[in-house]
């Protein structure tokens, strides 16, 4: 099913791409050679390299494909082991340890008369190919073998792997239109169709980053959960908040105490023991769950390029630093069940292209900063549930771009201002239980 559907919306660049891996591989060329396809997890990899595998004439060569899983056990690989000698060397031997499986390997080496082409998928870890084959012994294959490789970790990998002319491709994110219309063919059933554009479909396409794989579990779970406008936004928010929290970024690692790295060139700079390192520019989107304010504070400053920041239930904290203000890029700050937030830092309203505010059941917010109007191209407002909130400031009237406001069981609101009237572009106003 995914190749399929990556098939259709990015058919040109999966022949592009197989196209160029082939041509890499060069099957007339006498010399060994092995070609690693690399990418992030979910970005098509396996995709690309089977398109390859299928594409090509192995007629000459004794060959095979193993996959060799995220966590191999040293059974598996001994299974794996087997596998090889079995589908490219036509020997079936019960191996009784990994060491007599790379022996058994390098007597087959050294006997073939053919070439061999092994396509290793998954290959994750370089430990568990060095525990697979006798690494140091490939370069015993007869001229004209090839080994095709897929990975996370190209340098690893590629490394490993001497003696060989050696060559790399690499996977990159679908664009966002072919990204749209993957999502849509399995939210909507066809790629034709569009969201309504109250629910926040960019936000999930960022999530998703590109990635195929991730595309399509997003699309599914829409299209299983939302039944109208209102429950395809209830699902795009569930959706997004589940891809964050399961770490479906796949761009290396989701950190223990909650960071969202979207950055992958940000990677680098996390230090092992879960901590923003100090020069992490590029980041774009942070996202933390029930953690405690203390630790952001000096790295909020820092991060000039932070786009989105998602605080989840983290009740440790009753202000948001003053230094949130000096992020000026941000577009959508979500602080859903911070519930013992008091209030927003007093220059909130520097935030001149935020877009998208979140702050529900934020049960102890009692006011609004007064510069909150100054946050002019505002589009949505979400304070449902902040039931200590007793007034909105007097420029609340000033968000003239602003289309959906929820002050849904906001008991304790006295009333709305004189100049809610000013609220030109609203649309969707939810006043219940106020």
């Amino acid at each position: 099913m995914v190749f399929n559907a990556i098939c259709i919306w990015f058919a040109v660049g999966i022949e592009l791409g197989r196209d160029h891996v082939k041509g890499l591989l060069d099957m007339e060329n006498k010399s060994t050679r092995v070609v690693v396809i690399y990418g992030k997890g979910g970005i098509g990899k396996t995709t690309l390299a089977t398109a390859v595998f299928s594409a090509l004439d192995l007629t000459n060569h004794k060959y095979g494909r193993i996959d060799m899983q995220q966590n191999c056990s040293e059974g598996d690989i001994k299974l794996l082991q087997q596998q090889i000698l079995r589908d490219i060397f036509s020997s079936n031997i019960d191996l009784r340890s990994l060491e007599e499986g790379r022996r058994e390997m390098t007597k087959r080496f050294k006997e073939a008369t053919h070439p061999v082409f092994v396509f290793v998928d998954n290959a994750l870890k370089h430990n568990d190919l060095e525990k697979l084959v006798p690494v140091n012994e490939l370069t015993l294959l007869p001229e004209g073998s090839r080994i095709l490789l897929t990975t996370r970790n190209l340098n690893e990998t590629i490394n490993l792997l001497q003696g060989f002319e050696r060559y790399s491709y690499q996977v990159d994110a679908l664009p966002k239109a072919e990204a749209m219309k993957l999502l849509c063919e399995y939210a909507l059933g066809s790629s034709e169709k569009t969201f309504d554009s109250t629910v926040d479909i960019e936000g999930l396409l960022r999530i998703c980053s590109g990635i195929p794989l991730v595309l399509i579990m997003a699309g599914s779970k829409l299209r299983e959960y939302a039944r109208s406008v209102a429950s395809c936004k209830e699902a795009v928010d569930h959706i997004k908040e589940g891809l964050l929290e399961g770490g479906m970024s796949a761009r290396g690692r989701t950190l223990s105490n909650g960071y969202r790295i979207t950055d992958e060139e940000s990677l680098n700079d996390v230090l092992q023991d879960d901590q923003l390192s100090s020069d992490v520019p590029s980041l774009k989107e942070m996202y933390l769950k029930g953690a405690t304010i203390d630790n952001l504070t000096t790295t909020l400053c820092r991060l000039k390029s932070l786009s989105s920041l998602t605080l989840h239930d983290c009740g440790g904290f009753t202000n948001i630093p003053e230094t949130i203000g000096e992020l000026t890029d941000l577009e959508r700050v979500e602080l859903p069940k911070c519930d013992s937030l008091v209030n927003l830092p007093n220059n909130f309203g520097n935030l001149s292209i935020l877009k998208k505010l979140i702050l529900s059941e934020c049960l102890e917010v009692i006011n609004i900063p007064d510069d909150f109007g100054n946050l002019c191209v505002l589009i949505e407002l979400d304070l449902h549930d902040c039931s200590s909130l007793v007034s909105l400031p007097d420029s609340f009237g000033n968000l003239s771009a602003l289309i959906e406001l929820n002050l849904k069981n906001c008991s304790s609101l006295v009333s709305l201002l004189d100049n809610f009237g000013n609220l030109s572009a609203l649309i969707e106003l939810n006043l219940k239980n106020c």
